[in-house]
């Protein structure tokens, strides 16, 4: 075995990485002063296990690293590279490589052949091979005068190291360090052992409760299993007498189900019907409306015509009066222009009239229609039909006879009397002959009008009885769908009602199922 390779990198004057090969025998390091051969030395103690800084010629490990102005390494690793052919280093390798480094901000790490270890690994790998510490390997200038002077304990120091005692101390002193721990050990079991020994008896009182409870458990557990042995039958006759509980639940919930689907069913159809019986209440009850409207209508227009045959009753008795109590020629001028003027009112209120007529035509048009409409199909509806024909066409026959006489009275007489009224006030002799032909005519015209009033009169009448025959054979049919309606209306609150009852019967069925079921568990 001897030291082949040394090589160091940032360990004191070594910046760089530096590598020193050697032979085996003798090999000398020779250069000037402070060319770095000390620190050689110095590395190979280093790696070896040196821990005093004052040995390594430094006041603290940190010393070891390189350092200049320029350049601050910060770490500083020395590698030795043994031959171990001969196996002297207890290892099965043929070439170890020791290696040590240390970091500037602290802590050292050691490996040998690059695997990392502790310093107690390399110290017993070397303290056979007489390399180790203490063992004087390495020799610095003065130690051999140390040596000389060294008190006779130090020396036996020195030789056991040299004969390889050292190491056989060191391991006796870890084996005494260790007798002292077990012995220390020892002593704290003996401490707990009696620490135990106290609490045996509590604990062994504990136990034999443990026991006794272990054979009342079983004997409860034996007895438990007669009685529910015992109470199988009995179990079985519930167990049997819950499930036919369990089926006739689900058989009430079934029919219930089925109810509450069959009423919302009846619910929907009744829902539809009442939705084509609205629609033919409001059709009645437009029909309803339009009769009580052209009723109102028809006797303001019958009232208006009273009063107007009332006026031509009393004109027609005025001009008799005056036909037999003529007074001559000495009637005044003013006297003739308020006859004329009231013969032009008659003739305006018989366009009005005729107005009249044509709206009450049209309207009646409408009407019938509507009620033939609302009628189709019953049994009345063709009275319906042939009365109002009737009363339409006397109506238009009216009419006719209205617009005729207006037209002739308007395009001739009116014009006429006009005329003859300024040749009297011109001539009062000639005025007084033809007075008494006016007064005959117009006692004429008030006559037809009378008699056209009379006529209207009583067509109007007959019509307004007729509605009201219409009416009241319409009124039993409207009230009839209006009851239906409400009936309808009932009914669904009443299937509300049952809806609501059978899901509350429902509900309590699902808790009866519910406890059956704990009971069965």
């Amino acid at each position: 075995m001897y030291l082949k390779n040394i090589t160091l990198r940032g360990f004191k004057s070594f910046g760089t990485r530096s590598s020193l090969n050697f032979q085996q025998g003798i090999s000398v390091v020779v250069g000037p002063n402070g060319s770095g051969k000390s620190n050689v030395a110095d590395g190979i103690s280093w790696v070896l296990g040196e821990q005093s800084p004052k040995s390594l010629r430094g006041s603290s490990m940190g010393d070891v690293i390189f350092r200049s102005k320029k350049q601050e390494m910060g770490i500083a690793e020395v590698s030795l590279l043994f031959n171990n052919k001969d196996r002297l280093f207890n290892v099965e390798f043929e070439e170890v490589k020791i290696t040590r480094r240390v970091y500037s901000e602290g802590g050292s790490e050691y490996f040998i052949n690059s695997s990392p270890c502790r310093l107690m690994d390399i110290q017993e790998m070397i303290a056979d091979s007489g390399i180790g510490k203490g063992l004087h390997v390495i020799i610095n200038q003065g130690q051999i005068n140390e040596i000389a002077i060294l008190k006779p304990v130090e020396r036996k120091l020195i030789i056991d190291e040299m004969l390889g005692l050292s190491k056989h101390k060191i391991r006796r002193k870890k084996s005494i360090s260790r007798l002292e721990k077990v012995k220390d050990d020892i002593g704290r079991l003996d401490d707990l052992m009696e620490e135990i020994r106290r609490t045996m008896d509590p604990l062994e009182i504990e136990a034999k409760r443990a026991r006794e409870y272990a054979v009342i458990a079983n004997e409860l557990k034996n007895e438990e299993i007669s009685y529910f042995l015992s109470n199988l039958s009995g179990f079985n006759d519930s167990w049997s007498i819950f499930e036919e509980d369990h089926k006739k639940a689900k058989g009430s919930i079934r029919e219930t189900g089925d109810r509450i689907l069959e009423i919302e069913r009846e619910k929907g159809d009744l829902i539809k019907n009442i939705g084509s019986r609205q629609s033919e209440y409001e059709s009645w009850r437009k029909v309803m409306e339009s009769f009580d409207s052209g009723t109102s209508r028809l006797s303001n227009i019958m009232a208006l015509i009273e009063s107007k045959k009332n006026v031509f009753s009393t004109l027609h008795n005025m001009f008799d009066l005056e036909l037999e109590n003529d007074r001559g020629p000495g009637q005044t001028a003013i006297e003739i222009a308020k006859r004329k003027e009231r013969e032009v009112l008659d003739l305006s209120f018989l366009g009005k009239i005729t107005k009249k007529m044509e709206m009450i035509e049209a309207q009646f048009k409408a009407f019938t229609s509507r009620v033939n409409e609302a009628v189709k199909g019953s049994p009345m509806s063709r009275d319906i039909e042939n009365e109002g024909n009737i009363i339409g066409g006397q109506l238009r026959s009216i009419l006719k006879e209205i617009q005729e006489g207006n037209t002739v009275r308007r395009s001739g007489r009116l014009k006429e009397a006009a005329r003859e009224s300024k040749k009297q006030l011109e001539e009062e002799k000639r005025r007084s002959r033809l007075r008494l032909k006016k007064i005959k005519d117009l006692k004429g015209l008030c006559r037809i009008n009378l008699d056209r009033a009379k006529r209207l009169y009583e067509v109007l009448k007959k019509y307004n009885l007729i509605s009201e025959k219409i009416k009241k054979r319409l009124y039993p049919e409207f009230e009839r769908q209006k009851r239906l309606i409400s009936g309808d209306q009932q009914k669904i609150e009443k299937y509300n009602r049952d809806i609501g009852d059978l899901k509350i019967k429902e509900n309590r069925l699902d808790n009866d199922i519910y406890k059956i079921d704990l009971k069965k568990e």
